[in-house]
């Protein structure tokens, strides 16, 4: 954006691209390193518009490059605050960040940016939308302490520009730090997971087709977060090329966690998607407890011959509800002699249902078959081992039956599960622990349906590393909202952290004449949901307080 009513001296080291053919504007452009041996061209930027040879209209680039005009920069952009301002969702995600230490790390680590991450953050979670282009319209009726609208410019200069990946490291770093000075186990306790987004965008580099849990034809990102059991936390997360597999990035994001907490012990719970024995020995070697969930094997298969449902449900092996489940200690993979603690389960309340979809899905491909042509044998290859296929000549598919061998062997192993720890504890405790990762699977549904990010349009790398940044930031509130607020939880069923922004953003603001205050009483559950972080009415007030004083809403 060029500030046109704005005059200021042209830079002493510049190119004006003078008017002629193919430009309509003398834009200036300041020389940041000149051509030397190791370059091809200059480094330049451009910084505003020329009025004549010494004296131009800026833009932002020109106040960052000389900190000296900042004072001629304009506080806001010609947008006026709404009369009435909602300020209880505000309250409640800025506590929640304060509790966490959040506030006084963006503060520390993002100078003068801490308050626009925020209102970042904050539009994430309640719009639960991260388009750039809506953002100044929640800002009209939100309270922040900017004392300007930000415009789209400002926007896409802050993600692609100021947001590096340097930037967003150095904080990730000293976030999780701080998170593991604050707890006294031996271990710190990690849930472990990751997720891919697809990617409309055709410029991301890092975009590549690989395994998408919904496949809709486009490249995709994965990325991994680790998240503290006890609260569901997230303490760091990691980018990485939508090929790469989870099993073979194990090692990598795992060795990020070393490098920055050297003498921290860590204890991780993870899915399927890292079960290898490579994997496993390598937090073995790091000193690392583990429980990993395991795939089907020839040696899961022997546990079911060992284990048939007759023996393993016995009551003396019930868990809970209609789990059972034992523990022995053996070899779990072929390439490896090495034996593990294996627990191994069996939930009978799913068999029925699944035994019967198995059934159905099978008997609808035999009928649907019928008629089809195979000629290079991809029908075959790809229903071949559940159903029997009959052609004819002319490769006409003429009869098709269902393989009752197949559905009467999934039967014998359908409700079968592992888990394989290098820990000794009891089948109940290991359970419990793999069923917390639930908090990682809500978690993802959050980011990508509660932020908008199950699909990035981002047009670089680096904006989409900042979507993800302050996605992240989005999640740590959201845990600490749900985990602070679990009594609330358990008495109404029915809300979710959402409903919880959406029942405090009816706590507004009001300027009635040239002060604000509050536009109704407080409900109940507003009051209730206040009391989980120690704030009451007289907090609120004084929050209005801090409008009236602040240059937040100064008029035009």
């Amino acid at each position: 954006m060029v500030f046109e009513d704005i005059i200021v001296p042209v830079p002493q080291h510049k190119r004006i691209s003078k008017s002629g053919k193919g430009h309509v504007k003398n834009y200036v452009y300041e020389v940041l390193q000149r051509k030397g041996a190791g370059s091809d061209k200059d480094v330049v930027k451009c910084v505003g518009l020329a009025l004549d040879d010494t004296t131009m209209n800026p833009n932002e680039n020109y106040f960052e490059l000389h900190p000296e005009f900042s004072a001629q920069r304009p506080l806001k952009e010609p947008d006026l605050f709404d009369s009435q301002i909602q300020i209880g969702s505000s309250i409640l995600t800025r506590a929640a960040a304060k509790k966490l230490g959040l506030t006084s790390l963006l503060e520390k680590s993002f100078k003068g940016y801490s308050e626009f991450i925020m209102t970042l953050v904050e539009y994430y979670m309640i719009e639960r939308d991260s388009t750039a282009q809506l953002y100044k319209y929640y800002l009209r009726n939100h309270y922040t302490e900017l004392n300007y609208i930000p415009s789209e410019s400002t926007i896409s200069a802050f993600f692609n520009e100021y947001l590096t990946r340097e930037r967003i490291v150095e904080f990730m770093n000293a976030w999780m730090k701080s998170r593991i000075a604050n707890i006294s186990t031996p271990y710190v306790n990690i849930d472990f997971d990751s997720t891919n987004f697809n990617i409309n965008s055709k410029s991301i580099v890092s975009a590549e087709h690989g395994a998408p849990k919904i496949d809709e034809g486009l490249p995709q990102v994965n990325v991994a977060y680790f998240l503290e059991r006890s609260s569901g936390i997230p303490i760091y997360y990691d980018i990485y090329y939508g090929s790469i597999i989870d099993m073979e990035h194990c090692k990598t994001a795992v060795n990020k966690l070393k490098n920055i907490n050297k003498n921290t012990k860590f204890s991780f719970v993870m899915d399927r998607g890292y079960f290898s024995s490579p994997n496993l020995q390598y937090l073995e070697e790091c000193g690392y407890t583990y429980l990993c969930l395991g795939k089907g094997t020839k040696e899961f298969n022997t546990m079911i011959s060992v284990y048939p449902y007759f023996r393993i449900a016995k009551a003396e092996n019930r868990i809970f509800g209609n789990i059972y489940g034992v523990k022995e200690k053996r070899k779990v993979f072929q390439e490896s002699s090495k034996e593990y603690f294996v627990y191994f389960y069996y939930n009978t309340s799913s068999i029925a249902m699944e035994l019967a979809k198995k059934q159905d899905y099978v008997e609808s491909v035999a009928k649907y078959l019928v008629g089809k042509k195979d000629d290079a044998g991809h029908i075959r290859n790809t229903y071949g081992n559940i159903v029997n296929i009959e052609l004819n000549e002319k490769n006409i598919i003429t009869g098709c039956t269902p393989k009752y061998e197949e559905i009467d062997k999934f039967r014998d192993e359908c409700g079968y599960f592992w888990i394989i720890s290098n820990e000794d504890i009891s089948p109940a405790e290991a359970l419990m622990c793999y069923r917390h990762r639930d908090a990682v699977e809500k978690m993802f549904r959050g980011i990508k349906s509660g932020s908008d990010l199950n699909k990035v349009y981002s047009q670089m790398d680096s904006a989409f590393e900042a979507k993800n940044f302050i996605a992240f930031l989005t999640a740590v509130l959201r845990a600490d909202i749900t985990t602070t607020l679990r009594p609330y939880f358990v008495q109404y069923f029915s809300e979710t952290t959402q409903t919880v922004l959406k029942e405090m953003e009816k706590v507004k603001a009001e300027k009635l004449t040239e002060k604000y205050d509050l536009r109704y009483a407080l409900t109940a559950k507003q009051k209730q949901i206040l009391s989980f972080y120690d704030l009451a009415i007289a907090d609120v007030r004084e929050y209005v307080t801090t409008i009236n004083t602040s240059h937040s809403f100064i008029e035009k």
